[in-house]
């Protein structure tokens, strides 16, 4: 995730008091490498993976969850760069084009 956006990840922090997870959505999908977990996640997910479960997403349904549907980040990040995952070289050589770069 190289454009991280400060503003917005201070904003996902004011949003966990009285939540474990606070976790932006874009459509339905969850993107919960930008997100805020506190420890109260570890345990949940611990069991979660002791039972073979491997997604990063299922323990949500056991901690106190506060979803952040795609309006209200888009507020802080209207083009959305922060969630911009870099995983392959392609994903690299498409970000370094110059239609990527936006």
């Amino acid at each position: 995730m190289p454009f991280l956006n400060m503003t917005l990840l201070r904003w996902l922090i004011d949003l966990a008091d009285g939540y474990d997870a606070v976790v932006p959505q874009t459509g339905d999908e969850f993107e919960p490498l930008h997100a805020v977990y506190r420890r109260e996640c570890y345990s949940p997910m611990v069991q979660r993976i002791e039972r073979g479960e491997r997604r990063v997403i299922s323990f949500f349904a056991d901690v106190r969850l506060r979803p952040v549907p795609e309006p209200e980040w888009r507020v802080l990040d209207p083009a959305g760069r922060s969630l911009v995952n870099l995983n392959t070289p392609d994903d690299l050589d498409l970000l370094s084009s110059p239609a990527g770069n936006g």
